[in-house]
């Protein structure tokens, strides 16, 4: 089992967790960020970037393969004294569709962290996304209006947040919930270092007493 802290990190696409896991990366040296999908990709043997192909995979294919490649990564365990970022989802969204992508691997995380913002703030983010980066979704159906997002956005918010309690339940892997409302990420990352300091201090007391 790995020595290192594990944290996922997770939330509903658009919610600003990309943003968060790479401000963390580059200012603070203790963390080591590893991506899901991209990992993935790189496991299946697929195209760096080809997310279409990857999600035109069969779910139950990907999450098989998802078990094998974080067994690996985490029992492996690394040579550097960093924590693991894990950047990934608990439930992967398709045009009102969820789809469960836990595992039994997360049974040897350290930490849960569920990313929260509100709907209209969320939608917001996404249309700018499109806008200024190009950046597509596919979490609505074509003929959306706006309202039927926001309410698809608000379904999408409680049941990840419900999911990563039933996972930290199973495995009693604390959990901790990030307000990533506010227009600037400063507040979501003290956020995120307050939670991180009481892990740290839990698991410097636990190899003590080992």
């Amino acid at each position: 089992m790995t020595k290192e802290l594990v944290y996922l990190v997770g939330g509903v696409n658009g919610v600003g967790k990309s943003t968060l896991i790479k401000e963390l990366s580059q200012g603070y040296p203790q963390f080591d960020v590893f991506r899901g999908s991209t990992e993935l990709m790189k496991w299946l043997a697929l195209r760096e970037g080809d997310y279409e192909t990857l999600r035109a995979l069969p779910d139950d294919y990907k999450n098989a393969e998802a078990e094998k490649m974080m067994r690996k990564i985490l029992t492996d365990g690394s040579s550097e004294a960093k924590t693991i970022i894990i950047d990934a989802h608990y439930l992967n969204y398709k045009e009102g569709e969820m789809v469960d992508t836990t595992g039994e691997w997360m049974g040897l995380l350290s930490g849960l962290f569920v990313i929260m913002a509100p709907p209209n703030v969320i939608l917001a983010r996404i249309k700018e996304d499109e806008i200024v980066g190009g950046k597509k979704r596919n979490l609505f159906p074509a003929d959306a209006a706006e309202e039927r997002k926001l309410q698809m956005l608000d379904n999408y918010l409680v049941k990840t947040l419900e999911k990563a309690e039933e996972v930290s339940k199973k495995f009693g892997i604390p959990c901790y919930v990030i307000d990533n409302s506010s227009e600037g990420v400063g507040s979501a990352i003290s956020q995120f270092l307050e939670y991180d300091t009481l892990l740290n201090s839990e698991h410097i007391r636990k190899e003590k007493n080992e």
